[in-house]
């Protein structure tokens, strides 16, 4: 029986398995938070730059909490427009700010940026910065989407200091919106604490993950991993098992059995791996990740990971992934200056960001790695076919393959899968 079948004669094994739904895994990340203003009528902060924009301090036509939020508007042409509040408590040790905003039109904004001050000219500073760069990308493929409220999450390890601020005595806070070229709306919607991660990977950590069923993750991939106890993720099109040029189920069982493989899902057949969960109704993708979750469960793979096909999502797909899978990897990194890498316990973890070294040079896929272990963060590899030559754009040369896990092998990166890394932050 071929794989789809099975999958579709196990979909009422489906029932029986506890999906990962809305109630047992947080959207928003880790949960342990204390309010520091919804924004709600008397909250003190000013406008300390309007930078020619507009602003409503005040704005009950949209929230995220309570009953207002704050709304600024830049000027355009690059602008920023800037927010303050003097004489805060401080920031208690071992916690972090998160920052809820609502952008009406991601194109148009390039930064949110905090600063955080111990002098009320802050004459010392630290800047702790989120960037939008995202002009041009398909709403579908955006990590944060227009007229959605997103939590960012501000940890310390982005943290740049200028001057010397005492970070116990931090007592002045700024917000700073910065556009593209055009006006940027932007609202704030919650600013809270939550705990500052304690990095479980204090030299950051990779996932190779390995997408569409290429048999060259058992050929050519597997034996250099194996060389290092490193363990990949296998996202699958599961029609194409047994086709020449693709694994076999035995192949796939020696990756999660022996190796160590963490085996996800990603699409039944090619044609829904083309038309994107995006593209089906809602029945229609409950359908397709019961189909995967009982293939999954047939086999013995318990993993809760799942790659978007095309790397698209939208709010009506990722309410339906929920009741299903614990995290949702992306085909695109990261927006920003700071490169593709997702954070160790990220925001929302059915939108991680991922890197795609199809794209990339040797080089850059070495850049991307060493960022991670700066940053100490989470750097996810969006692999294909792997081949001695070059061929299709997403495809990477064998020679630039083991060059890059012999270069994270000797980096010192932690090298996991995606699910015992979100896993671990939970």
């Amino acid at each position: 029986m071929d794989p789809v079948t099975l999958g579709m004669a196990k979909a009422d094994a489906a029932k029986k398995f506890a999906p990962l739904g809305q109630g047992s895994v947080p959207r928003f990340g880790r949960q342990d938070t204390s309010i520091v203003t919804n924004f709600e009528a008397g909250h003190g902060w000013t406008v300390q730059n309007a930078g020619g924009g507009t602003s409503n301090l005040n704005d009950t036509s949209a929230f995220a909490f309570g009953t207002q939020s704050v709304r600024l508007t830049t000027a355009g042409a690059g602008a920023s427009t800037i927010v303050e509040k003097l004489g805060i408590p401080a920031i208690p040790v071992g916690r972090m700010y998160r920052l809820w905003v609502k952008v009406d039109a991601p194109d148009t904004l390039n930064r949110v940026r905090v600063m955080l001050s111990d002098a009320p000219a802050f004459t010392s500073y630290y800047t702790l910065e989120s960037f939008f760069s995202s002009a041009g990308i398909p709403e579908v493929q955006r990590p944060f989407k227009a007229g959605e409220w997103v939590p960012i999450s501000l940890p310390w390890s982005i943290a740049v200091a200028t001057g010397s601020p005492v970070r116990g005595s931090l007592t002045n806070i700024r917000v700073l919106v910065n556009d593209r070229s055009v006006p940027a709306t932007v609202r704030l919607g919650r600013l809270e604490t939550m705990p500052d991660p304690v990095p479980l990977f204090p030299s950051g950590v990779v996932s190779l993950t390995y997408d569409d069923t290429f048999a060259s993750a058992y050929t050519v991939v597997r034996p250099h991993l194996d060389k290092y106890g490193f363990a990949g993720t296998l996202f699958p099109i599961l029609e194409r098992f047994g086709q020449a040029g693709y694994l076999t189920t035995a192949q796939c069982d020696a990756l999660a059995f022996t190796s160590g493989w963490e085996i996800g899902a990603h699409a039944s057949t090619y044609a829904k791996h083309v038309q994107s969960v995006t593209g089906m109704t809602s029945a229609e993708r409950v359908a397709e990740f019961t189909t995967l979750r009982a293939w999954q469960q047939a086999r013995g793979y318990a993993a809760s990971s799942f790659a978007y096909p095309n790397g698209t999502v939208d709010a009506a797909t990722e309410f339906d992934l929920r009741k299903f899978y614990g995290t949702g990897r992306l085909a695109l990194g990261r927006f920003s200056a700071t490169g593709a890498d997702e954070q160790q316990n990220p925001s929302i973890p059915t939108r991680i960001y991922a890197q795609n070294p199809g794209n990339l040079t040797l080089a850059q896929m070495k850049a991307e790695v060493d960022r991670a272990v700066a940053n100490k963060s989470w750097l996810v590899f969006v692999f294909h076919d792997v081949l001695t030559t070059k061929v299709g754009a997403n495809d990477v040369a064998t020679a630039d393959h083991l060059a890059l896990v012999d270069y994270i092998a000797a980096s010192g990166v932690a090298v996991r899968t995606m699910d015992q890394v979100r896993n671990a932050s939970l």
